[in-house]
């Protein structure tokens, strides 16, 4: 008997000559007449009924027109067929040829060798020497063959022979399975899913327990228990689909049984991808029964026994970066019994990390206190669009991993910020490598006056001077390197350049710190050194400011014309400007400009800046200075106190103070109130009176535009 893919059996009657369907409603029908002692039936890859005449010495095939196709034809007695996975038609008979003996009505005599029909049509002789031949199984690379046993053995009643197919087609040794004497007269053979074989016996021998006619189960490790006896007369076995086992019982008029597999196990929710080495399986199945588990169709199978409520876990490893498709199969009787259809489901391993990239952000430097960046990744497994992201800016914690690809930040601190994002894949995968992007936030901006940007430069010290918008707050100033002079939103320097020079660099530093560049193209064109030097004295100080002016290397006759505010107006026109003066009633930044013309009319601009502080700005602006940090050294915060002091002098302060830890709760005894005294060119000079020990002290407190352009406290 066999059963096709839709469930439909078809059984094989030698007395009657006839094959029989019987479908799912258990309707039957005579599928095939007149057949000469059919036994053997077996379907091929197309599907096609193919069936062992015994008497006639032939297969055959049923063709959907109900015409049946001779197959091989002048054999002796074939009885039963299976066919391999190749196509390859498997033929238990008596001998490759008839011979001129008669055949016998009963089965006295009794297959003694297989052949093989190869895709071709070539028949051949595959095995011999056996004794009392029945049923063949094709599994995978191998034939499985039912017998008495071989000749030249000891003798035996019945043996399962295992035959590896070799890859030219030809059989290997024959070796027997399972214990000796289990069973006798094996009749038919069919192979589960997982490779067990089941047998018809008419006696079956299991530690000391003694049935007759039977159904045995031949396990891959060699072990045979008992699935079902007290039949009639077992013969022919089949699998259906879902893994039901079909007996044929019984002489004409006989029985077909069905015992029914479990069903496929239910599972409980899997990810479809991973990162895990492997994956734990649950779920619930039959009570008692036995977990199967094997990955992409592989021989290795993963075991676990099922609890009495038919709960189990199974863990199983994944194959690296690939999907994994698991089958996961119930055994009933916990083991012993039936195998059902599997259940399936695909987990793709993946761990591989993603790759991120910043799509979008603001430019560097931004005006802006808000920020938005965008963002996206690549992984080989996971779609751009279900990359989830998680990003940080300066330092602070990762964000927790979301599906948005865009960041936004409101109320930036004017700085240098550094933007960090990363991309998790389905698997949980992290990219180890943030994308970074990094900008300056200024609201510092900076309009540079003169020199325009682009503009070309003569070689030499010159005038730099421009606008930043520091919206009230103090701020220095530099231009490649040089503190500029800064006076509200006005800032002017005098700067080296050469042809060397080709960017003019002006940097921002608000007092806590934070700084902010950017970079204005000029070109430096050579040019010969000015003869001439523009002297101011004093070029800074206190409203209300009177400077005196001189101009050197002037060669008579000459003339010169002096703008001394820089308002574009001519304050003094003469042949010499030794002696001038003029007062800058008001705080300020000023830019005087001298004009000399020679002799031969050749005209010679050459600038000056002059700074006019407001006192009283200036003085609680520093005086503020030294309060905050004397309020650090009084709370003991070295490191802040140092803020105040300017970059040079900071070692020995730093050595003072911490001498001065003890005493420092106090400091206000050591570090009185300022006075202030004056302003002298980048110094602004205080006096601080002291008692001690009954004796007035006065000691200097100077003040100095730093490095950066900021006012820190130079020596006191």
């Amino acid at each position: 008997m066999v059963v096709d893919s839709q469930g439909v059996v078809y059984v094989s009657d030698r007395a009657t000559g006839t094959i029989t369907s019987i479908a799912s409603d258990r309707s039957t029908a005579v599928v095939a007449r007149g057949l000469e002692r059919p036994i053997g039936l077996a379907f091929d890859l197309e599907g096609r009924l193919l069936v062992a005449e015994e008497r006639a010495g032939r297969v055959v095939r049923l063709e959907t027109d109900g015409t049946r196709t001779p197959l091989v034809s002048g054999v002796k007695q074939p009885r039963w067929l299976d066919v391999g996975e190749d196509g390859t038609l498997f033929i238990a008979a008596r001998r490759l040829t008839r011979g001129t003996d008669p055949e016998p009505d009963d089965e006295s005599a009794e297959p003694e060798v297989i052949l093989s029909r190869d895709p071709t049509g070539a028949l051949t002789l595959f095995a011999d020497g056996f004794r009392g031949l029945r049923a063949v199984v094709a599994g995978d690379r191998v034939l499985y063959a039912a017998a008495a046993g071989r000749r030249g053995e000891v003798r035996d009643d019945g043996v399962v022979y295992r035959i590896p197919i070799l890859p030219d087609g030809h059989a290997g040794v024959p070796t027997p399975l399972g214990p000796l004497d289990s069973f006798k007269n094996p009749v038919a053979l069919a192979q589960d899913r997982l490779g067990a074989l089941f047998l018809t016996t008419r006696e079956l021998n299991l530690h000391e327990d003694r049935t007759r006619r039977a159904i045995a189960k031949l396990h891959q490790d060699g072990h045979v228990s008992s699935f079902a006896d007290g039949l009639d007369q077992p013969q022919g076995l089949a699998f259906d689909a879902a893994g039901n086992l079909y007996i044929a019982d019984g002489v004409s008029p006989g029985r077909v049984l069905r015992f029914r597999a479990p069903p496929a196990p239910e599972l409980s929710p899997l990810p479809a991808v991973t990162n895990e080495p492997s994956i734990q399986v649950r779920g619930i199945t039959q009570p008692q029964a036995r977990v199967d588990s094997r990955i992409d169709g592989r021989d290795t199978l993963f075991t676990t026994q099922g609890d009495p409520g038919g709960q189990f876990a199974l863990t199983i490893p994944l194959a690296p970066n690939t999907e994994n498709t698991l089958e996961v199969f119930a055994t009933a009787r916990g083991g012993e019994g039936l195998t059902g259809p599997p259940a399936e489901v695909t987990v793709r391993h993946d761990d591989v990390p993603p790759e991120t990239a910043i799509t979008g952000g603001p430019g560097s430097p931004t005006s802006e206190s808000t920020a938005r960046f965008t963002f996206t990744g690549t992984d080989d497994v996971t779609p751009p669009d279900t990359l989830r992201f998680a990003w940080r800016l300066d330092s602070q914690p990762f964000s927790a991993f979301s599906s948005e690809a865009s960041a936004a930040f409101t109320d930036l601190a004017d700085g240098a910020h550094t933007f960090e994002v990363v991309a998790q894949d389905q698997a949980g995968n992290v990219d180890p490598t943030p994308a970074t992007r990094m900008f300056t936030a200024s609201r510092f901006q900076v309009t540079l006056v003169e020199p325009a940007p682009g503009a070309t430069v003569l070689a030499g010290l010159r005038l730099v001077r421009g606008a930043v918008a520091a919206g009230g707050r103090e701020i220095g100033v530099t231009v490649n390197g040089v503190a500029a002079a800064v006076h509200g939103n006005t800032f002017a320097a005098f700067v080296p350049v050469s042809a060397a020079t080709t960017n003019l660099q002006i940097v921002t530093t608000t007092a806590a710190g934070t700084t902010a560049s950017q970079e204005v193209p000029v070109t430096v064109a050579s040019a010969p050194d000015s003869p001439f030097v523009f002297l101011a004295s004093p070029w800074s100080g206190v409203a209300p400011l009177t400077v005196s002016f001189t101009l050197l290397g002037v060669s008579a006759p000459a003339t010169v014309e002096a703008d001394f505010d820089g308002n574009g107006r001519v304050d003094y026109t003469g042949q010499r400007l030794e002696g001038q003066v003029f007062t800058y009633a008001q705080p300020g930044l000023y830019f005087p400009l001298v004009a000399v013309t020679d002799a031969q009319g050749q005209r010679t601009t050459v600038p000056a800046v002059i700074q006019v502080f407001d006192r009283a700005v200036l003085d609680t602006l520093l005086k503020a200075k030294w309060a905050s940090m004397k309020d650090a050294l009084r709370r003991g915060d070295i490191p802040q106190a140092l803020t105040h002091v300017a970059v040079r002098s900071r070692t020995r302060y730093q050595q003072a103070f911490t001498t001065l830890i003890p005493d420092l709760p106090t400091v206000d005894s050591i570090l009185s109130d300022l006075t202030f005294i004056r302003v002298r060119g980048l110094e602004t000079i205080f006096e601080m009176n002291r008692t001690d020990a009954a004796i007035l002290k006065s000691f200097e407190v100077r003040f100095q535009v730093d490095s950066d352009g900021l006012w820190r406290l130079r020596s006191f």
